[in-house]
């Protein structure tokens, strides 16, 4: 008989009440994984309750400077969430994904599982590959996966670090495995999906490399067109939303995609400034694609050179222009708080990016994480020592821009943000 496992997308999103009504994407494949492997997958969202909605970026950061409090305040339901999942699918085993801000959070359900229920428990995610120490499970898995077999004898394992070089996605057929989701989603909520991981490019914030090196890993076109393909006969979503780092990245592999892509459902993508041109958006137009979701990061010339993004602000303006040209809508990453970034270059940044008149600006503040460029300037600096515990942080508190930039009002700069997405919807 095959094992059953119960994989857990832990609660972040949902502690401050913000809304992301969405399948859990790598759990998803991950079940799927485990499918193809012999095992009996579940899959249960707990970032996911009733009277969610949109939270505006100010409301964000408050909530997340008090995350840890406001989990406690909801912990007991969240813990009851669990046991009924557990009580139902009788698993004999747990799974968890995490990210880096939801450490204490996952530690704090692997401890209530153990005590309650003594199941063997195994946890990946980026939150994993870059903090292994701060977990506690019977099986870390630094990376991305590929085999699991190790789950068939877990017992066996003990807080054990396994770490696959191997990793790929070539062996992705499009198949996803659906059957055993435990929540209820709208037709939207499967239309977010991924064709690859990974990124080539070595941004001095990110930790992309850290976790991918630098790399990109592919589905097979066909298989992802295939996933899609499925998707839209099953759920018909109104949109997909494709959620890879860079999906233009590969000039050949966006040209096939536009033309093999048959389905009468729009489409929106990331991409960088640097990977688009004339060509590629008109093309991506006629294709079916209504946003295009840019990794800007700031409208400041003084720090799009200090993170050594590569890009001018000329060529930022022209690709907007190009977007307005075409009728594609756009949505702008912005992120702000760094060491060497006054108020003065976070103002300019605003107005560069008001001028420009987005769709949407996604906004996040400045946190370091291990194994990046700017980590490890913060600690040159003694801006952060041995006792910086980035799990204390998220990318929308505000925490660490308050504790590096006391002379910066960082809520009235936010409102500006709030204010340019208020008027866009």
């Amino acid at each position: 008989m095959s094992k059953r496992v119960l994989l857990f997308n832990p609660p972040f999103a949902r502690i401050i009440g913000l809304e992301q009504d969405y399948v859990p994407l790598a759990l998803l494949h991950i079940s799927t994984l485990l499918k193809q492997q012999g095992f009996n997958p579940f899959v249960k969202n707990l970032n996911i309750t009733e009277y969610l909605g949109y939270v505006d970026y100010l409301n964000r950061k408050v909530g997340y400077e008090k995350f840890m409090d406001l989990y406690q305040a909801q912990k007991w339901e969240i813990h009851k969430e669990v046991s009924e999942a557990i009580e139902k699918v009788k698993p004999d085993m747990i799974g968890f994904s995490v990210l880096t801000a939801q450490i204490k959070i996952v530690n704090d359900l692997i401890a209530y599982i153990k005590s309650q229920y003594n199941l063997p428990i195994f946890v990946g995610g980026a939150g994993a590959t870059l903090n292994t120490e701060k977990i506690k499970a019977n099986i870390i898995y630094k990376g991305g996966i590929n085999d699991l077999g190790a789950l068939s004898e877990i017992e066996l394992y003990d807080n054990d670090v396994l770490t696959n070089y191997a990793f790929s996605l070539e062996d992705y057929d499009g198949n996803l495995y659906f059957e055993h989701l435990l929540d209820n989603y709208k037709a939207d909520g499967f239309g977010h999906v991924f064709s690859s991981v990974g990124c080539y490019y070595n941004c001095r914030f990110c930790a992309s490399p850290a976790i991918w090196g630098r790399k990109v890993y592919f589905k097979p076109l066909h298989s992802f067109l295939r996933e899609l393909d499925t998707i839209a006969d099953r759920f018909e979503p109104s949109k997909f939303l494709i959620w890879d780092e860079n999906f233009t990245v590969n000039n050949n592999r966006l040209r096939e995609f536009c033309r093999l892509y048959k389905l009468n459902i729009p489409w929106s993508c990331d991409s960088r400034v640097s990977s688009l041109n004339e060509d590629k958006i008109k093309m991506m137009k006629e294709a079916g694609c209504y946003q295009i979701n840019l990794g800007v990061e700031s409208g400041c010339q003084r720090t799009l050179d200090y993170l050594g993004k590569g890009l001018k602000l000329d060529a930022i303006k022209a690709t907007f222009d190009l977007l307005n040209k075409y009728d594609i809508k756009s949505k702008v990453y912005m992120l702000m708080g760094f060491p060497e970034e006054t108020e003065a270059d976070i103002m300019e940044s605003i107005e560069f990016v008001k001028a420009n008149k987005p769709d949407y600006v996604t906004l996040s503040l400045f946190t370091p994480y291990r194994n990046t460029s700017l980590y490890d300037e913060c600690i040159k600096k003694g801006i952060i020592d041995s006792t910086y515990d980035e799990s204390d942080h998220s990318h929308q508190s505000g925490r660490f821009i308050k504790m590096i930039h006391p002379e910066i009002d960082i809520d009235e700069i936010i409102k500006e943000v709030d204010a340019i997405n208020a008027k866009c919807t």
